[in-house]
């Protein structure tokens, strides 16, 4: 059975940064329970908050989440294979 966090979670190893509001919207959930995640991945740095956005509209600002760096990777193996197959 897939949690809502890990749905949250696998979203944003398909996009870089985040909104409540888009992932809401994409997952089809209420903002509000897509809000109380990403509050609690937050703190337990499965989550990173990357900007509050602009006032567009009136209320809060919009706060962008996105996965941390360090569980990104750095990618050395891929590029290092793909500069030995170039070298020959």
């Amino acid at each position: 059975m897939t949690t809502v966090r890990q749905k949250v979670l696998t979203y944003f190893t398909k996009t870089r940064a985040a909104s409540a509001r888009e992932v809401a919207r994409a997952l089809q959930l209420s903002a509000a329970t897509v809000r109380h995640h990403l509050r609690v991945l937050a703190s337990d740095g499965r989550l990173e908050l990357t900007s509050a956005g602009g006032r567009d509209r009136k209320g809060r600002p919009e706060k962008f989440y996105s996965l941390p760096r360090s569980s990104l990777g750095d990618n050395l193996a891929a590029l290092s294979h793909a500069l030995l197959t170039e070298a020959g």
